[in-house]
């Protein structure tokens, strides 16, 4: 056994050593494999990833409950259910954002992307958004130039703590004596290093968008007040069109390359070959395959069933943007939750609007009532992606913004 262990680290070594590592030509392989539907072994996932800590379970405390709801679901759903358009664009609002965009680099794309898509989407609300530059905002101020009279202004809690200080100041030369708001949208208020920027932030951000209510509870409890579930900040502005596209039978799933995934993708390859599903998945990595987003909206929009993933840590679930997206684009959403957490069910009803899964045994019965059951599959889309819209706007005319 000792003897295996050390042959094993041996090849690790030289797989870094030949530049074959995470960040090489073994993500390269990882992502072309799972591309084509093909599982990997088990050994070579921990060879090439750092292994998490964590991993969907056979089986969960409330597996038997669940798959009792599932098959119900699935099989009492008779009939045809007709549901309106909802118009996302409801009220006009007269308020005015300046969107302060990080320095671009090759880890941080996908923010840019979605301030930008958040401006879009403010735009699309009636509200005035514009954005500009981090690098830029030193000119601003001794120029005079630029945009006037913003009222909120959106900055990232990927900026450091100097540059918050730094962005402040500017803004106080610019602006002089004028009045402004700053809110600060928060991705992964899960991890120690936005949780630090938080803290920082508290006196200086009037409030905090996020999608983690959970880190909320833990980690800020006295300030519950400051922070906005706002799911507006991680969502396409081409998900809120009213359009009707013919699904494809495909299960989809967009991400980063983790260690759990791929062995929950190994399980879904084995389940799903009995069913009239074919797998789409569509792996990326931050630092050298980041996620094409044009790509990933036109997979989204033509697959019957989508994975969200929403685990950050052994007892943390999240809602990821990734699940508003899902909800938004017609896809049926397969959303992972913990056997006793469920942050999601706060805004849309499990077996209603979506389908939760704790463990494996619960998602393979999704597929398969999934591949025999392709009507409710639609019905139940329809209907999230309505009560989705109806949240969203809900929510942007409730803001502190729209007042």
């Amino acid at each position: 056994m000792q003897y295996t262990e050390q042959l094993l680290q041996k090849v690790l070594n030289f797989i870094k050593i030949v530049g074959l590592g995470g960040r090489g030509l073994s993500t390269r392989y990882l992502i072309k494999m799972y591309s084509q539907g093909q599982a990997v072994p088990k050994f070579l996932i921990k060879l090439i990833l750092k292994p998490r800590s964590f991993t969907l379970p056979n089986a969960s405390s409330a597996s038997i409950k669940n798959l009792h709801q599932l098959e119900r679901v699935f099989t009492e759903a008779n009939g045809t259910e007709k549901w309106s358009s909802f118009a996302t664009r409801g009220a006009k609002f007269d308020g005015n954002f300046l969107i302060i965009l990080p320095t671009p680099s090759q880890f941080n794309h996908t923010r840019l992307s979605i301030a930008f898509e958040t401006m879009r989407l403010l735009t699309n609300f009636g509200f005035k958004a514009s954005a500009i530059d981090f690098k830029d905002l030193g000119y601003l101020a001794k120029s005079g130039g630029g945009v006037l009279g913003a009222e909120w202004i959106i900055v990232d809690s990927e900026f450091s703590r100097e540059e918050i200080l730094m962005i402040l100041e500017n803004l106080k030369k610019y602006y002089g004596r004028n009045s402004f708001k700053i809110a600060m949208v928060v991705y992964d208020l899960w991890r120690r290093r936005d949780i630090e920027i938080v803290k920082f932030a508290l006196p200086k951000v009037e409030i905090f968008l996020h999608m983690d209510e959970v880190s909320v509870h833990q980690h800020f409890s006295s300030s519950a007040n400051k922070f906005l579930f706002w799911p507006i900040t991680q969502v396409a502005t081409s998900f809120q069109e009213e359009s009707e596209s013919d699904r494809l039978p495909t299960l989809f799933f967009s991400g980063r390359l983790m260690s759990d995934r791929l062995y929950i993708a190994n399980e879904v390859i084995k389940a799903i070959r009995k069913t009239r599903f074919s797998l789409d998945f569509y792996f990326s990595d931050a630092h050298s395959f980041p996620l094409q987003e044009s790509t990933y909206r036109k997979k989204l929009k033509y697959s019957e069933l989508s994975i969200s993933f929403s685990q950050r840590r052994i007892d943390h679930w999240i809602i990821p943007g990734r699940s508003i997206e899902i909800l938004l684009s017609g896809s049926l959403l397969l959303q992972q939750e913990g056997p006793e957490v469920s942050p999601l069910s706060q805004f849309l009803s499990p077996y209603e609007h979506y389908i939760p899964f704790s463990s494996l045994s619960e998602l393979n019965t999704v597929i398969k009532l999934s591949s025999g059951h392709p009507e409710v599959v639609r019905r139940i889309a329809k209907r999230g992606r309505r009560k989705t819209q109806e949240l969203i706007s809900n929510l942007v005319t409730n803001s502190p913004f729209a007042k």
